[in-house]
């Protein structure tokens, strides 16, 4: 295990220290290598130690996290500020899809409404699915502060605590969490699977994937003006599926 998440962040390592965007300048494109090199280095250093107490802990707090966060906050300062136009993505009806409607996997796409059509889920919304016991006793990891850089969660309280102070806009918390699905499997039901495959094709989203194959990681924080808590849209290397149950 320890060889492979070695592996895996000397991998990282060398993809980030060779890729930068076709439209960049050589003063910008040299900053990248430079920035990307440097946090993917952090990562090698943190893979060779995966453990969670003595040396590993200390250098997570004085070392890993705050190059983490020296190296985002560089980066982000040097990208030029500029008005970008809006991507245009299809939206596909669930009609459509239910039709057989052939949607091109290569660009993103939406389907509006894909949440209000789980049966099982009845008129409850995902999240206050999340807040009936025994869901809402789960005790997670979670980020006390997602404004700092720091990928690794540094507080731990149960689900339904860190819930209510992010729903009542207490603080800057985050949660970003696989620990949910993977103790609760059975929350699968609660979501339009049989939509989803339409899109995704069959076997792909299974309970008996999650946690190998199947990755399924809820994100949940509160917008504050002017300040970032880091649940932005993004998409991992990989076939991604968003299913957004509120905000905007």
């Amino acid at each position: 295990e320890l060889f492979n998440v070695m592996a895996v962040g000397l991998v990282a390592w060398l993809v980030s220290t060779t890729s930068y965007g076709a439209d960049e300048t050589l003063s910008m494109r040299m900053i990248s290598i430079a920035l990307n090199g440097l946090w993917g280095t952090s990562q090698v250093m943190r893979s060779m130690t995966p453990v969670s107490f003595g040396i590993h802990s200390y250098m997570n707090k004085h070392v890993f996290a705050p190059l983490d966060s020296y190296v985002w906050d560089i980066w982000e300062s040097s990208m030029p500020r500029q008005a970008q136009e809006p991507l245009k993505v299809p939206v596909v009806t669930l009609e459509q899809l239910r039709k057989g409607f052939e949607v091109d996997l290569s660009k993103p796409l939406i389907v509006p409404g894909l949440l209000n059509h789980s049966s099982k889920a009845g008129s409850k919304a995902f999240d206050e699915i999340l807040m009936d016991p025994p869901y809402s006793d789960l005790t997670i990891d979670y980020f006390t502060d997602a404004r700092k850089f720091n990928l690794v969660p540094d507080g731990r309280a149960c689900l339904k605590d860190i819930a209510r102070n992010i729903s009542q806009n207490r603080a800057y918390a985050k949660i970003g969490s696989e620990m949910v699905f993977r103790t609760y499997p059975e929350l699968l039901d609660f979501l339009p699977v049989k939509d989803l495959e339409r899109i995704c094709g069959r076997g792909y989203i299974d309970k008996s994937l999650i946690g190998n194959l199947l990755t399924m990681p809820i994100f949940m924080s509160h917008g504050h003006l002017g300040q970032s808590t880091r649940t932005d849209l993004h998409c991992e290397p990989i076939a991604n599926v968003v299913l957004q149950v509120r905000g905007s």
